[in-house]
């Protein structure tokens, strides 16, 4: 699979909190628009939890990996950078 985008934050909430959150698909329109799939990886941190977010493509093909690939990384990116801080602000907001 070719990793498509990848963003990472500090957010001061446990990571179980995070978790439960970001795993519920109901919540994932609230912080992230136009994706389908991901894949999250969130560690503890002292009171903090970092959050990683990835994106795959299935799309194997020269063509694609050579052509598409990068604007559609590109956008994905730009994606990420605002919908994390809006993941953030949430689960801040939330807990508080």
């Amino acid at each position: 699979m070719n990793v498509l985008a990848k963003e990472t934050i500090s957010i001061d909430r446990p990571a179980a909190l995070i978790f439960d959150y970001v795993s519920n698909m109901e919540n994932f329109g609230r912080w992230f628009q136009g994706v389908i799939g991901m894949e999250i990886t969130i560690t503890e941190c002292g009171l903090s939890s970092q959050f990683e977010w990835k994106m795959y493509s299935r799309n194997h093909g020269i063509l694609f990996r050579a052509l598409l690939l990068p604007l559609i990384r590109s956008e994905i990116t730009k994606r990420a950078q605002k919908s994390l801080p809006r993941l953030k602000a949430v689960l801040v907001q939330k807990t508080s």
